[in-house]
C-alpha cells in the first residue's frame, strides 16, 4: 500500500471539514483538517499507518461535527 488516500469533494460547502481515519473498532488513526473552497477540490489524506491489511472507516464531518459521510476504506 501507498499509504495515501484521495478523497473528492464535489458540490459541498465551502468551510472546513474534518477527516478521520478510524480502524474498524472505532479508534481514531489519524485526523486531518481540510478547507474546501471550490465545487470539485480532491484532498489527499497521506497515513504510513495503513501498512495493515484490513478494513478502516473514513469519516468527514464539517465545521459544526455533522457527519457527512463514513466510507469503508480496504487495505489489501
Amino acid at each position: 500500500t501507498t499509504g495515501m488516500v484521495k478523497v473528492s469533494f464535489k458540490d459541498q460547502p465551502a468551510g472546513k471539514y474534518n477527516m478521520e481515519l478510524l480502524d474498524i473498532s472505532g479508534r481514531l488513526i489519524k485526523a486531518k483538517q481540510v478547507n474546501i473552497n471550490s465545487a470539485m477540490q480532491i484532498e489527499e489524506f497521506r497515513t504510513p499507518e495503513l501498512n495493515v491489511k484490513g478494513n478502516y472507516l473514513l469519516k468527514v464531518s464539517n465545521g459544526e461535527g455533522k457527519v457527512s459521510v463514513t466510507n469503508k476504506v480496504v487495505v489489501q
